[in-house]
């Protein structure tokens, strides 16, 4: 009975149809942001959309359904919407020097100072209330900027400067800078301790960068492991994701393929045993970072190799069965941690729609980089795979139907000559975006290039 209580209560949770929302706005660079918040005197809040997991775009919407959240935010703060993959998000990202999240919640002073990070969504309008009353506060005595400020009038002060990095590192900063800057406080010997590996490890530096290096240099890899392996597991994966941010964006910066190579290894022993999940982690990651730097040639031969022999060996049927055991578990950990066995909220996003996900991205890189009709039938292949999986792991059939993958499908339907279909199929999502309350705009855009013969 507790079990199907608690499904009832996710399904409300995720599809609640808002009436109510925080209003973004449109912004051409995040200097226009600034720009906007000074002049108004307001705060700055970012919502980060995700691009995999459209669930939690949906709980998000949810949570940000309130006509009290909406009347906090407009009267404190200049909104934007964005997702990692747009140039404003890109922007935000670089010249605030913070760490990238792939979804989540950015708050930020007037002057673009970052007060507040949440690197999740959540279907609880209180949460994100409670987040801005908290960057309301900080806003008006913010220990952390005035430590920053401090810092700059003595800047060779290093027990100052290991407390400004341990607190950006806590607040989502990125810390690359300032550690370079303690390492030039130091002589190779004085540096070698077990207080300073503690504090470059944790700042989960960039795989070649000149912090491990360094620390490579004073410990051995045993050493290293052991101090890793004292961390909680969930203080291991924090350092191990800004280890693999901060690589993936020097090696998307420069282009350098055998960063990237190194990294994806990195990353697939960071699942120890779990030989599956570990290819599936590496191939991904490979196909983004190709993607990224726009290398067709690697992008195409890493798309067929990963889609054909990971993603499309596995059936559907059997996905479904692991999303249901990955479920189960999920709800049974969070059964273990309530007090009291009421109705809880609990959101659940299965680890195995990224398979959906990728094969739509490999597909969609394909109609982009490719005009072989072979590899374009092939796409479309791994497009309509990725429909399927997507509709039999979503939870409730108002997110069947992925608008993004839908439009993938029409684009490679377009370029094999099917044209109408193509039309119906874009028609379609474009009647699904508006339905769950999404943006159809570049659906019609596309439509448009469809009917004309322009795409």
């Amino acid at each position: 009975m507790q079990k199907l209580t608690l499904l009832f209560l996710f399904v409300c949770v995720i599809y609640f149809k808002a009436n109510a929302q925080v209003n973004f706005q449109e912004f051409g660079s995040f200097k226009e942001v600034l720009t906007k918040a000074k002049s108004e005197k307001k705060l700055i809040f970012i919502q980060v959309k995700s691009l995999e997991c459209d669930q939690c775009n949906i709980v998000a919407k949810k949570g940000l359904s309130s006509t009290s959240l909406k009347e906090k935010f407009e009267f404190n703060f200049v909104s934007l919407e964005t997702s990692p993959d747009q140039l404003i998000y890109k922007e935000i990202v670089e010249s605030l020097n913070i760490e990238d999240q792939k979804m989540g919640s950015l708050f930020f002073d007037e002057e673009g100072y970052l007060l507040v990070s949440m690197a999740s969504t959540h279907s609880s309008a209180l949460i994100y209330l409670e987040n801005a009353d908290q960057t309301i506060q900080l806003s008006k005595n913010n220990p952390m900027k005035e430590l920053e400020s401090f810092y700059l009038q003595n800047p060779n002060d290093k027990d100052l400067l290991i407390k400004l990095i341990t607190k950006k590192n806590a607040a989502n900063f990125n810390t690359d800078k300032l550690l370079e800057k303690y390492l030039e406080l130091h002589t190779i010997k004085d540096f070698c301790t077990l207080e300073n590996a503690k504090l470059i490890l944790e700042q989960g530096p960039a795989l070649e960068s000149k912090t491990r290096k360094f620390m490579n240099a004073c410990f051995s890899n045993k050493e290293i492991d052991s101090l890793f392996n004292s961390y909680s597991s969930e203080k291991r994966s924090k350092i191990n994701q800004k280890t693999i941010n901060a690589t993936n964006k020097a090696a998307i910066q420069n282009k350098n393929k055998n960063l990237a190579i190194q990294l994806s290894n990195f990353i697939a022993n960071s699942y120890g045993k779990n030989y599956e999940r570990a290819n599936i982690e590496r191939g991904s990651y490979l196909l983004n970072f190709y993607y990224n730097i726009k290398d067709t040639i690697n992008f195409n031969m890493q798309a067929a190799n990963y889609c054909d022999y990971s993603l499309m060996k596995i059936p559907v049927d059997t996905l479904i069965k692991k999303a249901k055991i990955e479920r189960n578990a999920v709800f049974a950990k969070q059964l273990t941690n309530f007090e009291d066995k009421k109705m809880k909220q609990i959101s659940f996003s299965s680890y195995y729609q990224k398979f959906a996900t990728d094969l739509n991205n490999a597909a969609f890189g394909t109609f982009l980089f490719s005009k072989d009709l072979e590899k374009i039938a092939k796409a479309l292949k791994w497009s309509k795979r990725s429909l399927e999986i997507y509709d039999a792991l979503s939870p409730n059939e108002n997110l069947k139907n992925n608008p993004a993958f839908l439009d993938t499908y029409a684009c490679l339907l377009f370029k094999l000559g099917q044209k109408e279909e193509a039309i119906q199929t874009e028609l379609l999502a474009i009647q699904n975006s508006k339905k769950q309350g999404f943006s159809s705009l570049i659906y019609e855009e596309r439509l448009k290039k469809i009917t004309e013969n322009k795409l």
